[in-house]
């Protein structure tokens, strides 16, 4: 905040209006821009793109904008990280990141240009599993939002306390092995052995939520609403079995938006 940054000056002996400040960054934004646009580049075409948006106020007077919710909107790659102040939350502003054009009805491709394969780590928000559908995209959702679900859940019910730590717990071991996957050297007995943990981690789940399911009738209300979630987003939850080196969840966008 430039009132963080003034205050440090100040310390060192420089006091620096805020006005003056205000002045400095627009001066540095036109510089940067060029290595802006070149670090956005390279972040657009990744293989793989953590992405996540959250409300951002921008209190400017915008035409076409009626009010001051705008969106802050995040993409982290393997080595570079984009931030887009958008004033929208729609499908358009991932199409503009990645390049993909739409036709005047604003209709995505049936594919990525160039028989380009990306896969996308996010929550199920609804702009997300459209570009999914997209063929050469594909969708890895965030094992941590759905163990959310199950958390508020028990919260909000004492009767389901015994149910949700028993998903908690299913989601902890798929958790553990992945964690043990990642820090085994490949190839090895370590990793074998934590590989087939983690296969049989997703099998219990798999299995577990299908049996609940085939009695959804008998559940409570708000039991029975979260595994209609987890069987409704099941194939981008399990596409990890297909990516074990990547993160389970999207917290690496999680924490990124607490940056801006």
């Amino acid at each position: 905040p430039a009132h963080r940054i003034i205050a440090a000056l100040a310390h060192d002996g420089l006091d620096v209006a805020e006005g003056t400040l205000a002045g400095v960054f627009a001066a540095c934004a036109d510089l940067l821009a060029p290595l802006a646009a070149l670090i956005t580049e390279r972040n657009s075409a990744a293989a793989h793109l953590h992405i996540d948006e959250t409300s951002w106020r921008v209190y400017a007077a915008v035409e076409g904008k009626d009010s001051h919710r705008w969106w802050c909107w995040v993409f982290v790659g393997p080595d570079t990280t984009v931030f887009t102040i958008a004033p929208s939350r729609s499908t358009k502003i991932l199409t503009e990141h990645l390049g993909v054009d739409t036709d005047d009805d604003d209709q995505l491709p049936d594919a990525l240009p160039g028989g380009r394969e990306l896969l996308l780590s996010s929550d199920f928000y609804v702009v997300y599993q459209i570009l999914g559908r997209v063929d050469g995209v594909d969708n890895l959702w965030c094992w941590s939002h759905i163990r959310r679900y199950f958390i508020r859940a028990g919260d909000a019910h004492p009767e389901l306390a015994a149910w949700t730590a028993g998903w908690i717990e299913r989601i902890a071991e798929l958790y553990m092995a992945h964690t043990a996957m990642g820090a085994a050297e490949p190839g090895s007995t370590a990793h074998t052995w934590a590989a087939a943990q983690f296969s049989a981690a997703l099998n219990t789940i798999d299995a577990e939520r299908t049996a609940q399911m085939s009695h959804a009738a008998l559940l409570h209300p708000t039991a029975a609403k979260v595994l209609a979630t987890l069987d409704r987003e099941w194939d981008g939850l399990a596409a990890h079995r297909e990516f074990p080196e990547l993160a389970l969840d999207n917290n690496t966008c999680e924490r990124a938006l607490r940056r801006p």
